[in-house]
C-alpha cells in the first residue's frame, strides 16, 4: 500500500513536470503576448521621443553658445 502510494505520488510529481515544462515550451514557441509587444513599442516610442528632444537641446545649446561668443567678439 505504502509503495503504491508512493509510487501514485511521484507519478503525479512527474506529470506536474512534464506540463510545466509543455507550458513553458508552449510560450517560447508563441513568442511574446501582444501587451508585452505593447509595451515595447511604447517605450520605444518613448525613446525616440526622448531622443528627439535631447537633440533639440543640444541644438539651442549650439546656438546659445555660437551666440554668446559672437556677442562677446563684437563687444
Amino acid at each position: 500500500m505504502a509503495s503504491e502510494r508512493k509510487a501514485r505520488m511521484e507519478v503525479d510529481d512527474l506529470r506536474q513536470q512534464l506540463q510545466s515544462r509543455g507550458l513553458d515550451s508552449e510560450r517560447k514557441r508563441r513568442g511574446p503576448d501582444e501587451e508585452t509587444l505593447r509595451k515595447i513599442r511604447r517605450l520605444e516610442d518613448i525613446i525616440a521621443e526622448l531622443q528627439k528632444n535631447l537633440s533639440a537641446q543640444k541644438q539651442v545649446g549650439i546656438v546659445d553658445n555660437s551666440y554668446k561668443i559672437c556677442s562677446e567678439t563684437v563687444q
